[in-house]
Parts: structure tokens; C-alpha cells; sequence
């Protein structure tokens, strides 16, 4: 009893001096932000609040405060089912004791009048000093509830400076989310518009040149190909009946 009393309690001051000692200094940073928020020159931020709460030496320290709580409780099942079995084999003594015939003789001509009362109220007693005994060293009937409320404040405020820190990050989401995206339609609405290209091209003298020749001269894309298959045909034509002359 006494090591897991010692044990609890060097565990006790670890967190004290760790985690507790952080959170006192994230919370007081938010009790001072609250209270001096309306001051244009003051330090603190709520960011600055946010990030402290958030960090991971609290989220590590608010864990090990957990499975700290957890411990009490077992610890402390643990001693209420020892003294349990220690009140109910105390009660099977008194039985054994009080039950026997020949014994009861002894203790009358004896007169100890301590062994010779009724099994019931020996029983009652026992277990009375018994309970006395296994409340006051059971540790959750000191704790209570406190851990768990202590805890969901503490992970309720967490939550809320998480959201605070995901509401603050301008990306994309914030974007959809907080701003309003609004066409306007004009039924009636007078504009210019001005569009410039070039005033001549390639395109466009090839056009005026097959104008002018199918206006003036009559000719058409078909007799620019007959005229040149006509100078292709000739050309070729001299250059074979040139080679035979020369051979001959």
C-alpha cells in the first residue's frame, strides 16, 4: 500500500511540474487575452492562445494526465476488492469461532465476554470497520468525478482552438465558404467593342488575284493548272527529244 502510495505520488509531481505547469501558463495567457483584449498595444494574440493550447507538449501532457486519472481508478479498485476479501475472510474466522460448541464453553468459564456475542453484530462490526478503513484508502472517493470534468473542459477548449486555427486558414475552403461569388445580368446595356486585324494578308491577294482573273480574263484555279501542266509537259518534252538528237 505504502510503495503504491509513493508511486502516485512521484508521478503527482512529475505532472506538476510538467503538463500542469504548461496549462497553467496556456490558460492564464487566455484569461489575460480575454481581459486585456479591447488594449491596441497588448502582445497576446488569439493565435498565439490557439498555438499554445494546441501544441503537442500539452496534447502529450493532457494524455499522460489521462491515463494518470485511469490509474487512480484501477489503483483504487484494486485497494476496495483487497479490503473486500480481507472483510470477508474475517468474517469466515469469526464464523469458525463463534460456531464452535467447545469453544464457547471455554470462553464462559473463562468470562470473555468478547467471544461470546452473537454472530450478527460481531459480523456488522467487522464489516462497519472494514468499510471505514477501505473508503478512506480508496482514492476515487477523493478524486470523484473531478478528472472527467476536469478533462472534457479542457479537451472542449482544445477543440475550440482548433477550430479557431482551421478557420483562420485562408485557403480554398475559407474562400467558398466566407465569400459570395454574384453575377449580375443586364437586360439592357450598351457597349463597344473594338477588334483589330490586319487590313491585308496572303489570303486576301490570292483572293483578289483569282477575282481579277476570272472577271477580266475568264480563267479560273482549273486553267492555272492547265497552263502549268502545259509548260511541264513541254519542258520535258525538249529535254527527252534534245538527249535523242545528241545520241543520233
Amino acid at each position: 500500500m505504502y510503495e503504491k502510495k509513493v508511486q502516485l505520488t512521484e508521478r503527482l509531481n512529475y505532472l506538476g511540474a510538467t503538463i500542469l505547469g504548461t496549462l497553467e501558463t496556456s490558460v492564464d495567457e487566455a484569461e489575460s487575452y480575454i481581459t486585456y483584449a479591447h488594449v491596441s498595444d497588448s502582445n497576446l494574440t488569439k493565435m498565439g492562445v490557439a498555438q499554445s493550447l494546441t501544441s503537442d507538449e500539452v496534447l502529450k501532457g493532457i494524455s499522460e494526465l489521462g491515463n494518470f486519472f485511469d490509474d487512480i481508478r484501477s489503483r483504487g479498485q484494486s485497494v476496495y476488492d483487497e479490503w473486500s476479501t480481507l472483510n470477508s475472510s474475517t468474517g469466515d474466522i469469526w464464523r469458525l469461532v463463534l460456531s464452535d460448541e467447545n469453544l464457547e464453553e471455554y470462553y464462559t468459564h473463562q468470562n470473555q465476554t468478547d467471544m461470546l456475542q452473537d454472530l450478527p453484530e460481531v459480523l456488522s462490526e467487522v464489516a462497519a470497520n472494514y468499510t471505514l478503513h477501505r473508503d478512506n484508502y480508496d482514492f476515487r472517493f477523493e478524486l470523484g468525478n473531478l478528472d472527467s470534468l476536469f478533462l472534457m473542459s479542457v479537451e472542449r477548449m482544445m477543440e475550440a482552438m482548433r477550430m479557431f486555427k482551421a478557420g483562420s486558414n485562408l485557403d480554398k475552403d475559407f474562400i467558398q465558404s466566407n465569400f459570395l461569388r454574384l453575377d449580375i445580368y443586364y437586360k439592357e446595356k450598351s457597349y463597344e467593342q473594338i477588334t483589330q486585324q490586319r487590313a491585308y494578308d496572303l489570303f486576301a491577294l490570292m483572293c483578289d488575284i483569282g477575282g481579277s482573273m476570272g472577271l477580266f480574263v475568264g480563267a479560273s484555279v482549273l486553267t492555272i493548272c492547265e497552263l502549268l501542266d502545259l509548260g511541264l509537259h513541254n519542258s520535258v518534252y525538249r529535254l527527252t527529244h534534245s538527249r535523242r538528237r545528241t545520241a543520233v
